[in-house]
């Protein structure tokens, strides 16, 4: 999960330097949110 949070990141923000990633899990929602350098956004989702 982590692996695709940093791929879609990147693929969405070419050329930003990522220092810190953290991942949270929703087992209730299906989804993996995840949060880029203190900055969250609610388009930073990944479907399980």
């Amino acid at each position: 999960m982590l692996d695709q949070a940093v791929k879609a990141f990147k693929h969405s923000h070419r050329g930003v330097e990522i220092k810190t990633i953290e991942l949270y899990i929703v087992a209730s929602e299906g989804a993996a949110y995840y949060v880029v350098n203190g900055e969250g956004n609610d388009d930073y989702k990944i479907m399980l």
